[in-house]
């Protein structure tokens, strides 16, 4: 079928903005997208104006400064309107002003300017606003890339495999739907129904489908879709579709699209491998079905390396005083300041050496002037007594007060949990706060990147379809799936560690992990040279040999296949000494103590009725682990084991940037990088001895500890066998709280013990000089 209109040269969008309302910026509408609300405007908010504002900040979003006396651009106007003229007014424009009756007709009318060579760029305007124009250069940043446009007399199927076609796209490439409603729910079901055969269930690809009301986007549905999927394109989500009606459900029910409950991460392949989207309806002005076909071109990543306050990260006010009446005298002026309305950022920048200086340093933590305001009036009342007692004072918010601080002479490691500590929903936003880590775990290549793309079981349920998930057995299921497991430890390790280090600048000097934690250490701190992300290879070992069946026992013991695996084996742990639990096991068969989480927390592996035994005869409580593997004990094949380390990772070389890197085999910083995989193997065949090994860091002068990955087990146990000492253990994840809230504890103790952070950092977006960005 032919197209009644089609756009087949690419246009970029490289500017959008909003005529809504005298204070809607995109950056407004962008959270609105992800966070699934209504749109933050109405009806009766476009005005000529709020058009001109809009007009304005698109262009300038687009790199055309209000400074210039002209604009290389045209205006096209999607249907007469006497408000064109509040914009033709603000600027002189060397391109034509046009008028035309639908969107296809602008994206055609822009692609012929753009073409001959007429304007630079198009500016096109539907109470939402876009500059599109050929792909920008000299570093520029581009949101996304129409690829195709198609305007057909026929079906929504019709139109989107023309619009294929024309992008020379699969549908499997197709990551996100974006439905444009015409206001007329009968035809909009009809789109929904001819969509779903594109995507059977069981496709390849598994689209995200959503769609804003019709009533809210009037008079610019089209073009606000096709700005939504750049935006989500752009910033790397696939957003929620909250507004969706029953029927809407029911007529995707069976396909392969799926109608998310909240916004996940959407990551391309490769930095020449684009992510790519779909809009798709019907256009009433057109009288016709409309299908678009879009690919990511920058993402905010390659723009912005930190971007805490999109991820509604808490504000960090760091004070310090020379002395105790100095710090609260402070206080009081601060305060005051913030009900005068002082900007509460302002104070970020006081973490420079001066403040690490200052002997009584206090960070608050809070997400705004108000709840500044309140953190501070807990403190004039609270911090005297915690200054009189030399205790730390912390607050559910995250504020730290420390009067005994550790100070900038303690060393900072990084702690690396197992490899059964992922939950589901594990790092939902962690590439919205740290963007910058696209293009660096992109550089990596493999796990770091693919983890979130090749690891289903972290966002399961988490769509309409799936109804009510009990996240009890869905973390259970996700840890049944080893491969999964790991390499999300894998990934969500490498990348929580260049947030520390590179994002936030908190200098490490060593790390060390725990069982399997340390192959995430050599993943993220090693001088890796190849990953391979081929998950099959885990297979047999993991899923064969060590789990499941646990073939590598039955071998062991003559163990018949017939034998139900539940009798097999066992995980139990046991709260009691590590040396009475180990002289017990050692009287008995088929039971080995594998790991030493505490002096008073052991971990014994083995036939469950032996495991069994030794709990009642040492009489102490205890209890057996949800999921259970053949590890740390002799069992491990040594060569399976090493040849895995090694083709996961790849050869090892030193950290250059000389971090020491403790193995839990010796308890002893790593020399020989050659056999770090020969080592990393015999650890795990070997029981863990985790206080050991903290103890050991301790010695050399180790204070800080913080735990990357998910969860806080780690942090707990290096709390236990330190109990007494000086030293600061602290996750930076916290289960059930944003990346940005478990950062902003994680670096308010930091440094009000005395660690130098420059919180500067987190004042505005930390941009990625190779690529520019202008501001709205």
């Amino acid at each position: 079928m032919k197209p009644y209109q089609s756009v087949a040269r690419s246009l970029s969008i490289t500017g959008l903005g909003c005529g809504h309302g005298p204070d809607t910026v995109i950056d407004d509408l962008e959270r609105t997208v992800y966070c699934g609300a209504a749109l933050p405007w109405g009806a009766d908010d476009l005005s000529g104006h709020t058009l001109a504002l809009g007009a304005e900040r698109a262009l300038r979003d687009s790199g055309y400064m209000p400074d210039w006396s002209t604009l290389p651009v045209a205006v096209v106007e999607i249907g007469p309107s006497p408000l064109l003229e509040s914009v033709t007014m603000t600027r002189r424009f060397t391109g034509p002003v046009r008028t035309v009756s639908s969107v296809g007709q602008a994206l055609i009318t822009a692609q012929e300017l753009v073409a001959c060579r007429a304007v630079e760029a198009v500016l096109i305007i539907d109470g939402a606003l876009a500059v599109v124009g050929s792909a920008p250069s000299g570093g520029r940043r581009a949101y996304a890339t129409i690829d195709a446009f198609c305007s057909v007399d026929g079906t929504a199927g019709d139109a989107a495999r023309s619009a294929l076609a024309i992008a020379g796209a699969r549908t499997d490439q197709i990551g996100y739907v974006e439905l444009c409603r015409s206001g007329r729910s009968d035809t909009d079901l009809q789109v929904l129904r001819d969509l779903g055969p594109l995507w059977p269930d069981g496709h390849a690809a598994r689209p995200a489908i959503s769609a804003a009301s019709a009533a809210e986007t009037a008079p610019s549905g089209l073009l606000f879709s096709l700005i939504k999927v750049s935006l989500c394109l752009h910033y790397g989500h696939r957003p929620p579709w909250i507004g969706h009606r029953h029927d809407e459900l029911a007529a995707i029910a069976g396909s392969g699209l799926i109608a998310l409950t909240s916004s996940v991460p959407w990551i391309r392949d490769g930095r020449h491998d684009p992510l790519r989207a779909a809009v798709s309806g019907y256009d009433p002005s057109a009288d016709a079905q409309v299908h678009a076909v879009l690919s990511g071109a920058s993402v905010r990543g390659d723009v912005v390396e930190v971007d805490w306050r999109r991820a509604d990260g808490p504000v960090l006010v760091p004070i310090a005083g020379a002395d105790f009446p100095d710090l609260m005298h402070r206080l009081g002026l601060t305060r005051d300041a913030l009900i005068d309305g002082a900007e509460p950022w302002q104070w970020a920048l006081g973490t420079d050496e001066q403040f690490i200086r200052m002997p009584h340093r206090v960070v608050f933590c809070a997400p705004g002037p108000e709840g500044l305001c309140r953190e501070i009036d807990a403190a004039q009342r609270l911090l005297p007594k915690a200054h009189e007692q030399r205790k730390e004072w912390v607050t559910p918010s995250g504020s730290c007060y420390a009067p005994n601080a550790i100070g900038p002479a303690g060393k900072v490691a990084v702690v690396y949990p197992g490899g059964l500590t992922a939950y589901p929903g594990l790092g939902a936003d962690l590439y919205r706060c740290f963007p910058g880590l696209v293009p660096r775990a992109e550089a990596a290549g493999g796990l770091p990147h693919g983890y979130f793309r090749h690891t289903e079981p972290l966002y399961e349920g988490m769509d309409f379809a799936s109804g009510a998930t009990d996240p009890v057995k869905a973390e259970l299921r996700l840890h049944e799936n080893f491969a999964a497991a790991l390499n999300i430890g894998l990934g969500i390790g490498f990348l929580q560690t260049h947030a520390l280090r590179d994002l936030l600048g908190i200098p490490v000097h060593g790390a060390f992990g725990y069982s399997l934690g340390e192959i995430t250490m050599l993943y993220a701190l090693g001088s890796r040279q190849r990953v391979d992300p081929d998950l099959s290879r885990d297979e047999d070992l993991f899923r064969e040999r060590l789990g499941g069946p646990k073939t590598a026992i039955r071998e062991l013991w003559g163990i018949a296949n017939e034998v139900p695996d539940e009798e097999v084996w066992t995980t139990m742990v046991l709260f009691a000494e590590a040396e009475v639990v180990r002289a017990e096991v050692e009287c008995r068969d088929h039971v080995f103590l594998t790991h030493i989480n505490t002096p008073g927390e052991t971990v014994i592996a083995g036939n469950p009725g032996a495991c069994r035994a030794v709990m009642r005869a040492l009489g102490c409580p205890g209890l057996p682990t949800a999921v259970s593997y053949v590890l740390h004990c002799p069992a491990v094949d040594l060569q399976k084991m090493n040849d895995y380390i090694d083709y996961r990772l790849g050869p090892i070389r030193r950290p250059t940037d000389h971090v020491e890197l403790f193995s839990g085999h010796r308890a002893e910083p790593l020399t020989d990088f050659a056999d770090a995989a020969g080592t990393a193997a015999a650890t795990l065949r070997r029981a863990v001895d985790f206080p050991r090994l903290v103890q050991s860091l301790y010695r050399s002068g180790y204070r800080y500890f913080i735990e990357v990955g998910p969860g806080a087990t780690a942090t707990r146990w290096i709390g236990d066998t330190l109990a007494g000492r000086q030293h600061l253990a602290i996750s930076a994840d916290r289960r059930g709280a944003g990346t940005a809230a478990g950062a902003a504890r994680m670096l308010a103790r930091l440094a009000s013990h005395g660690v130098h952070i420059d919180l500067s950092r987190l004042v505005t977006p930390t941009t990625n000089k190779e690529m520019s960005c202008p501001t709205q």
